[in-house]
């Protein structure tokens, strides 16, 4: 009954003179207004951005039916945060000497402001800030300068990605399967329970 009510007090009231903090706003053009700060909105349109590069929807199309894109989730990330001058020295050392690693990070820069990392809780104040995290979010790295340079980022990057020493692939699990503790676990019991009875059955 109270919704019905409201229903018909809005539907009664004139939209072009709305109370104060009333919903809908008219605005200048007409458009009813119901609280978005139209002034935040991008004005270019729609777009999409394929290796940096704006392509047409029908490109868009092209790639998506060409089935040639790689999964690119589970990749880790490497963010570089601080001012142009200092994320351009390491995107330069990332294309240059450091090439051979770069293809298996997804990379991105950003000014410290930005609300991608200055909203999403990221150390910001660094000369530059280096983070390198899993697809999780996870952090393996972070640096907050760029003191020695393309040697200093290649180390801590060939660490992240060196075999672990005491890897043994013959204890890998395949988890569709019981533990091998559980089956030997399970033989034992059977045959400590076969002893017992045998030797009650001689009893």
């Amino acid at each position: 009954m109270y919704a019905l009510l409201f229903s018909l007090l809005v539907i009664g009231s004139d939209p072009a003179q709305p109370s104060p903090g009333e919903l809908p706003v008219v605005e200048q053009d007409g458009v009813q207004n119901f609280g978005i700060d139209r002034a935040q909105l991008s004005q270019s349109g729609e777009h999409i951005v394929f290796d940096g590069r704006q392509i047409t929807t029908a490109e868009a199309r092209e790639l998506l039916e060409a089935g040639t894109l790689t999964d690119d989730s589970a990749m880790l990330r490497l963010t570089i945060i601080g001012s142009a001058a200092d994320c351009r020295r390491v995107l330069d050392d990332l294309n240059g000497p450091l090439a051979d690693l770069a293809g298996n990070f997804l990379i991105q820069s950003y000014p410290p402001d930005h609300w991608a990392v200055a909203r999403a809780g990221f150390y910001t104040a660094g000369k530059p800030t280096i983070y390198v995290q899993t697809a999780s979010g996870k952090v393996l790295h972070r640096q907050d300068d760029y003191d020695d340079g393309a040697d200093g980022l290649r180390r801590a990057l060939e660490a992240i990605r060196k075999p672990n020493p005491n890897y043994n692939p013959l204890r890998d699990r395949d988890l569709r399967r019981p533990s091998t503790h559980v089956v030997t676990w399970t033989v034992v019991g059977i045959a400590v329970l076969l002893l017992w009875l045998a030797l009650r059955w001689k009893r």
